[in-house]
């Protein structure tokens, strides 16, 4: 059995994608942020599992949240006094409730190909441990068939530091790792340029329709 989970966090001006006010607003910066929730659900929707998962914070915004999860989709908060906490948590309730693999996904990527994600599925055949690099230093996926240790202890969350912490832990816990391909997140208006640059026309089309209306 495979589970897929998705986080997203509510759409809230001022909460979300604040490195996108130093060209948009507030409150464009939160529209942007759900067209990518939109886009992302419209990306991964396709892709083959027995469970779906989106994962939202913070706690009590269920309600808001579940007009921008398609149906079939379990919600459910995420727990954790971090990102790392709240990945983990996650990732251990998947397998220990039957998953024999795991993928785990955000919303800040909303041009990743499938064929991403897929790969990930197949590499947790032979790999303890999958993960997809950022561009910037993080990672936008990470997957597991096992039980995770505490991989995270030392992450220094929002740097440039995340992938190289992260691969460190799965190293001092002697597990397998596997990589798929680099990809870029959107953090900063010039993110989200590059994004838009090299998208197919048919992809992305929430966000593209955000930005038209913006005059961008």
């Amino acid at each position: 059995m495979t589970d897929l989970i998705v986080y997203l966090k509510n759409p809230v001006a001022g909460d979300v994608k604040t490195r996108l006010q130093s060209r948009y607003t507030q409150e464009q910066a939160a529209l942007l942020y759900r067209a990518f929730i939109r886009d992302t659900f419209e990306r991964v929707q396709s892709v083959e599992a027995d469970r779906y998962f989106a994962a939202y914070t913070p706690a009590g915004s269920e309600g808001d949240i579940g007009e921008l999860v398609p149906p079939g989709w379990i919600l459910t908060p995420q727990v954790g006094a971090d990102l790392g906490a709240r990945m983990l948590a996650s990732l251990r309730s998947s397998i220990t409730s039957g998953a024999e693999k795991v993928i785990l996904i955000g919303t800040d990527i909303p041009s990743l190909p499938k064929s991403h994600i897929t790969s990930a599925i197949v590499r947790l055949e032979d790999s303890d441990i999958v993960l997809g690099p950022t561009m910037d230093g993080g990672f936008y996926l990470i997957g597991t068939r096992i039980t995770l240790p505490e991989i995270f202890p030392d992450v220094a969350w929002s740097t440039n530091k995340v992938f190289e912490q992260t691969a460190a832990g799965v190293r001092s816990n002697s597990l397998s790792l596997s990589l798929i391909p680099p990809w870029s997140d959107i953090d900063t208006p010039e993110d989200l340029d590059g994004a838009m640059a090299r998208a197919a026309p048919q992809n992305l089309s929430h966000t593209r329709s955000v930005l038209e209306n913006l005059g961008r």
